[in-house]
């Protein structure tokens, strides 16, 4: 019984120095193959146009500015005397240029919101995230700026032909 013993042993310490001496799997070459397969896939030789250069967004006028700022106050329902900040580019929000205004709301409460604008159009308004440092502005009164007025069409002067 003792040479069965043995024999166990030495084919476990075997069979044990063959697990060791085995390489480890490793993920890398998949990896790599599959890294290659990628970017071969997403690579195109057809010659694009060059990019138009980027030309950043002009300041809203006057009148865009006045427009915006009686619609926000409009849809925030302020009420009384209309303080409002300077206008300055901002990076987040839904437009390029933003503003705070600040007023009294129908129930006594101070209001101050965000006005987003591009060169066009107002973008909308919200409350003021910390970001955006209403709190931290200068105010002054708001003071609407009248549309241009259109030329009234040309009166023919002289007689009337009969």
């Amino acid at each position: 019984m003792a040479a069965p013993r043995r024999t166990r042993a030495a084919i476990s310490v075997l069979l044990a120095d063959r697990n060791l001496n085995r390489t480890p799997v490793t993920m890398r070459a998949p990896m790599l193959l599959l890294l290659c397969s990628t970017l071969a896939a997403c690579s195109d030789s057809v010659d694009f146009p060059p990019m138009a250069p980027y030309v950043p967004p002009s300041m809203p006028t006057e009148q865009v500015l006045s427009k915006g700022i009686t619609q926000a106050v409009a849809d925030a329902k302020l009420i009384g005397t209309i303080e409002v900040s300077d206008v300055r580019p901002t990076d987040h929000g839904p437009g390029p240029f933003m503003l705070c205004i600040r007023g009294v709301s129908n129930d006594s409460r101070t209001g101050t919101y965000a006005v987003f604008f591009d060169d066009k159009a107002d973008k909308g308004l919200r409350l003021p995230a910390i970001l955006e440092g209403c709190e931290k502005q200068n105010y002054h009164p708001f003071v609407p700026v009248a549309e241009p007025k259109k030329p009234d069409p040309a009166k023919p002067t002289g007689k009337a032909r009969t």
